[in-house]
């Protein structure tokens, strides 16, 4: 997926590049690194965005499934500095 692709998908799905990386559990430079062509867009994330263009999830679906793993396994960046992810 190349910058512009992604930038057009996010447009498409009504994402700004700070919604993308909290949806798709980024960090935002990264986001912005994928929207500039800086950073190959992860497999996972491609995968997501195109079920999300054919319209097979939602958005809001995608976010419920999101928290309800956030809330089972702490994203590794909000772990403490002694704690090491699972």
């Amino acid at each position: 997926m190349t910058a512009n692709e992604y930038r057009a998908a996010l447009d498409r799905l009504g994402l700004t590049q700070t919604g993308a990386a909290s949806l798709f559990r980024a960090d935002e430079r990264t986001s912005r690194r994928w929207a500039r062509g800086e950073r190959s867009v992860q497999g996972g994330v491609q995968i997501l965005i195109e079920l999300l263009l054919d319209r097979t999830i939602s958005v809001r679906d995608l976010e419920r499934i999101a928290d309800r793993f956030h809330h089972r396994r702490p994203h590794p960046r909000s772990l403490g500095p002694t704690l090491a992810p699972p």
